[in-house]
């Protein structure tokens, strides 16, 4: 029992679930938005500005040595402001990867609780840092409010199963700083410069570099992009009111649909996540019971096959 208290638990890479994470700690300024494409202009303009990127990927040897053998490492003591934190927690990485980007981003609020984190932690080693992250019960638990309620069986399960031959997925921050592109991966040496960081990063810096690791990947599409922005209710509420102060009619009208916009996709996401908390194991093992006792398990499972298989 005093192991599991500590255990972190895997999480789903959407951008409902960090939103709502990121809230429950206190920062209400940011916001994830997932991207599709480089290509979509639209939603660039509509965004901007972009703060940061966090990507989920295939973690195998052909991603880590695109990384190490393009790109070059910088040694955290010549950048005592930047807030890198080596992963000593297993499964933490989603959170470590947001949290290396808030902490870098300049002026914005955090909130009280992840404030006080930075300024107690930013004087320590990365090594350090990756510890305090482990330790931190807050962070811990907000990260564990978004894991599947049947997690704790699964990792259990997984733990019988090391040693068997698996991919692994692995999320990693990439944040503009002084004119340079910084990857910060909490299982590398420390962070990677890999690119400039002008006005149009996310075009010039940001997308040569995920189209590289795409070739790494040998045109795998299973990943997810997520950019780190400004919310969007808030800015847009701010813009509205300019144009409402200003007598603008066009852009009164487009600001108040992207709000509206905005808060219906928050509702849905809010919905998203209490069914990801529920429970629905009994249920589905109940469901398995009572079809078993009147011997029509196999029945239902030929049928859900043959339904599986006409698609």
């Amino acid at each position: 029992m005093e192991k599991e208290k500590f255990n972190w638990n895997t999480i789903e890479s959407d951008p409902g679930v960090f939103n709502e994470m990121v809230k429950n700690l206190g920062c209400d300024d940011i916001q994830f938005k997932e991207i599709f494409s480089f290509d979509d202009s639209a939603t660039f303009e509509r965004i901007k500005p972009i703060k940061g990127f966090i990507l989920l990927f295939e973690y195998n040897k052909q991603t880590i040595n695109y990384i190490r053998n393009e790109y070059s490492f910088i040694e955290t003591n010549e950048y005592p402001d930047i807030f890198f934190a080596e992963q000593v927690v297993q499964n933490a990485c989603a959170t470590q990867a947001i949290l290396s980007t808030l902490m870098n981003i300049p002026n914005i609020n955090l909130g009280p609780t992840l404030q006080q984190f930075k300024n107690q932690t930013l004087p320590l080693s990365p090594h350090e840092r990756g510890l305090a992250i482990g330790n931190n019960e807050i962070i811990r638990k907000a990260h564990n409010d978004f894991a599947q309620p049947s997690e704790a069986l699964e990792n259990k399960i997984s733990e019988k199963l090391k040693g068997v031959e698996g991919r692994a997925y692995h999320f990693i921050s990439i944040i503009p700083y002084n004119g340079i592109l910084l990857l910060l991966d909490g299982l590398s040496e420390g962070p990677i410069i890999i690119g400039g960081a002008d006005e149009n990063w996310p075009i010039t810096g940001m997308k040569p570099f995920f189209e590289g690791l795409i070739n790494a990947m040998q045109g795998s599409l299973e990943f997810t992009l997520l950019a780190v922005v400004q919310d969007q209710i808030k800015k847009y509420q701010e813009l509205y009111e300019n144009a409402l102060a200003e007598k603008k009619e066009y852009q009164i009208e487009l600001y108040k649909d992207i709000i509206d916009e905005e808060k219906k996709i928050k509702e849905q996401q809010h919905k998203e996540n209490k069914r990801r908390k529920h429970d629905y194991m009994p249920l589905a093992l109940n469901l398995i019971l009572f079809l078993g006792k009147r011997q029509k398990l196999e029945q239902e499972i030929e049928k859900q096959i043959n339904e599986i298989t006409k698609k």
